[in-house]
């Protein structure tokens, strides 16, 4: 996470000694251990707001939103602690991290926190730097007199001593404590508080140990494992010959995961031993009850990946991430964790004491069973894990290298593995997508912030053949996208898995998937009779980018496109190279460019598209060059082109375009004279002209569009007179008039209106809003919120 994370301190303007007010002591009653309640979770009390509409409290929630080019802040001076110990529990909505010690207004304050953005972070951080999204933490700062230390979820970030922060940070606003929100990026605060400590305070204050053991909500169990050293490889009476360090307690499944967790977070159960299983029979007499805590397995390692992303989104634990475990830290809990005697490493097998023969009555191996069994049926290691011996391989978050290709890691041993196979420090070897009834998993759940030994990004996938491709195909439909999605889970580590599809007469039709991970699309190769194709991204928040990965479509060369009718790809890289494969669907109906690097040149492609019904393209790279491909396409009924440079000399090729239903022109260089070219749609529903240079002589060009619902003239020229064109239209539910010269309101009157957008002026507006009884939101808030703030605090009488 940036300085925090990094140990370093941050840079920060000049220091301005401007006089702030006098602290005072904190208010409130401090509870029996001596915490103040910073924050009442009603509203911003004791606080100072700088961006005051940035700030809301919401379910006892504070909530702070930054905005480009500034952020907000909340400051307080409620306390005259020289030593204290602060904490708050917060979340952000992206990716993010966390600063100390910035400026706000000018002064330099030592005890400021700065979220921000991983987008905008300086320098920019790694993945494995920044805070997750959506997942509560609890960040702490101490000063005892001698040290300012820093926590997240009780581990210590950084321990700097004061005397380095009185330099760096002049002591003009000691007493000042900031919480500020910069950029574009939301965070929620809860538990603010604080409380003083004693002047002999040791120099750092002793972390609270983590519990013994965790359940999550799903009822999986963990056992901590305390960070140490140890030495690991050794056995049969040889030494271990590699010493490892882990530098912070981790929790480790206390079992395998079983069959009932892995459909609960899945949906579904794949083992081999289960009911339904091709080793159902091996499994018959075994009751529900216990079948159910049976180890999940046939799972592959992309399979395991999947699990510990849904597991992640569904629990959201509070600053904490579930994964795979490093083969380094497996071994290390197999070992029992820390090792002060490098002797106790020469030994095979570590239960509840290190032993060179594992007998039947330890574990599950050597086919003594012949299958699985319940998880927790043999004695645990001494830290009270079960079945590190034997049962079933449990997949690791590592690989190696080898001669015909990369295999991933796992440890332990399984049912029908041999006694050797078990040892500690024996590794198993699986192809990436292996799925077997002897390997399942075991998962690590870390700190966020915690460093993963030895942790890897597996290698790229190997290349995507024709081979896979006829293998694939030959397939039934469903079968063919169920191999798709794994192959795209398998090239583009964080994508979801998620694959929205159609079959008809046998054939997949229709395939969506969100690429805001995906990069690598070769496996789409496999469908030869797409009629829709989306591989969009998502908006940002403010909807100026998007998040789509997907640039490159080289993969997608010497498809058959012949049948597609749509292609989305909003809010991705793809650019004019890309387009180029699509150059012969000449059947299109819907192209879908939504803030892309496409260019005209790219626009090119489609010249021979004459049958589209939906064009929509935003982006500053297209101009009237580029939609001039589009000239013979009289049947369009979505034609949005905001945010292009197109003027009116390009709208003349839509001239002829009679069935519009929805025109969006916003930020473009049209005028009057260029929406002349649409006075014959009668039809239109939507139009948007935010933001360019029509005036009232414009809108009379829709005076026959008596079915208009959606209407945006936000910043023209337009005045009573252009709005007074619309005062009949019985279906207009939505209009945005902000930053017109419209003053009158009084036309709005009769029209159905349910949101309005508008320059709102209290004494001259309100009485003709509220005759308005069809207003759901005005500028973007619901009537009571409004009007609430239109009035004011209520006053005693």
């Amino acid at each position: 996470m940036t300085h925090l994370f990094r140990g370093q301190q941050t840079t920060h303007e000049p220091i301005n000694p401007e006089i702030v007010p006098t602290p005072v002591a904190a208010k409130g009653t401090p509870d029996a251990e001596g915490w103040v309640q910073l924050f009442n979770g009603k509203d911003l009390e004791g606080w100072n707001v700088h961006g005051p509409e940035k700030w809301r409290v919401q379910d006892k929630i504070l909530v702070g939103t930054g905005t480009l080019p500034k952020g907000c802040a909340v400051t307080t001076d409620r306390f005259d602690y020289r030593n204290f110990h602060f904490r708050f529990e917060a979340k952000i909505n992206k990716a993010g991290a966390c600063r100390y010690g910035r400026s706000v207004s000018g002064k330099v304050c030592r005890h400021m926190l700065t979220f921000q953005s991983k987008e905008r972070m300086t320098p920019p951080g790694s993945d494995s730097e920044v805070i997750p999204a959506d997942m509560w933490f609890v960040q702490e700062v101490i000063a005892d007199g001698k040290y300012m230390t820093f926590r997240i979820n009780g581990q210590t970030i950084l321990a700097v001593k004061e005397a380095v922060y009185n330099n760096a940070f002049p002591d003009y606003n000691s007493r000042l404590l900031v919480l500020s929100v910069a950029d574009d990026i939301e965070v929620h605060f809860r538990k603010i508080e604080i409380k003083e400590l004693p002047a002999s305070s040791p120099p750092l204050a002793k972390e609270e140990p983590l519990p013994p053991t965790f359940k999550n909500g799903i009822g999986m169990e963990f056992v901590i494992v305390p960070k140490g050293k140890s030495w690991l490889g050794g056995g049969k009476d040889k030494l271990g010959d590699r010493e490892v360090e882990i530098p912070a307690d981790f929790y480790l499944g206390k079992y395998e995961v079983t069959q009932e967790e892995w459909e609960k977070v899945m949906g579904e159960n794949p083992s081999f031993f289960s009911r339904t299983g091709e080793g159902k029979d091996a499994v018959k007499d075994v009751s529900d009850a216990d079948l159910k805590r049976f180890p999940a397995d046939s799972v592959s390692w992309d399979q395991c990946q999947l699990f510990v992303a849904k597991l992640n989104k569904l629990e959201k634990d509070t600053g904490w991430v579930y994964r795979l475990p490093t083969e380094a830290e497996w071994e290390y809990a197999c070992r029992g964790g820390p090792m002060s005697d490098k002797l106790d490493s020469a030994f095979d097998f570590y239960l509840a004491k290190p032993t060179n023969t594992l007998l039947p009555d330890l574990a599950n191996f050597d086919k003594g069973l012949n299958r699985t069994c319940k998880v927790g049926s043999y004695p645990p290691n001494r830290l009270g894990l079960y079945d590190m011996c034997g049962n079933v391989w449990e997949f690791c978050d590592n690989t190696r290298q080898r001669p015909d290709g990369t295999r991933w890691l796992g440890r332990g041993g399984s049912w029908r593995a041999n006694p050797r196979d078990c040892q500690a420090w024996v590794l198993g070897l699986a192809p990436r997508g292996y799925r077997d009834e002897s390997w399942g998993l075991r998962l690590a759940r870390v700190p966020f912030g915690a460093p993963s030994p030895e942790a890897k990004t597996p290698p790229p996938a190997a290349a995507f053949t024709d081979a896979d491709v006829k293998r694939i195909a030959a397939l039934p439909a469903e079968e063919q996208v169920e191999e798709v999605r794994k192959e795209l889970v398998r090239r583009n580590p964080g994508f979801d898995g998620q694959v929205e599809h159609k079959i008809e007469d046998a054939d997949v039709t229709e395939l969506r998937i969100n690429t805001d991970k995906v990069t690598d699309v070769s496996p789409i190769r496999v469908f030869n009779a797409l009629r829709v194709l989306d591989c969009s991204g998502s908006p940002t928040p403010d909807w100026k980018r998007g998040n789509g990965l997907l640039a490159d479509l080289t993969p997608l060369k010497g498809m058959d496109f012949s049948h597609l009718l749509e292609l989305n790809l909003n809010w991705t890289k793809v650019d004019d190279a890309g387009l180029a494969y699509f150059k012969d669907c000449k059947n299109l109906r819907n192209i879908q460019l939504f803030h892309t690097p496409v260019s005209d040149a790219g626009l090119a492609h489609f010249k021979d598209c004459k049958n589209l019904t939906q064009l929509c393209l935003w982006g500053e790279k297209v101009s009237d060059v580029g939609v001039a491909y589009f000239k013979d396409c009289k049947d369009l009924t979505w034609l949005k082109l905001e945010s292009t440079q197109v003027s009116d000399a390009g709208l003349v090729h839509f001239k002829d375009c009679k069935s519009l239903a929805d025109l969006n022109l916003s930020s473009t260089k049209v005028t009057d004279a260029g929406l002349s070219n649409f006075k014959d749609c009668e039809n239109l529903s939507t139009l948007w002209l935010n933001d360019t240079q029509v005036s009232d002589a414009g809108l009379a060009h829709f005076k026959g569009c008596d079915n208009l619902t959606n209407v945006g003239l936000a910043n023209t020229s337009i005045t009573e007179t252009g709005l007074a064109q619309f005062k009949d239209r019985k279906n207009l539910i939505n209009l945005n008039i902000r930053g017109t010269k419209v003053t009158d309101l009084s036309l709005l009157k009769g029209l159905p209106l349910k949101s309005l957008i508008c320059d709102f002026n209290a004494d001259r507006d309100a009485e003709i809003l509220r005759s308005i009884k069809t207003l759901e939101t005005i500028n973007g808030k619901p009537m009571k919120e409004f009007w609430k703030e239109v009035e004011g605090p209520a006053k005693d009488q």
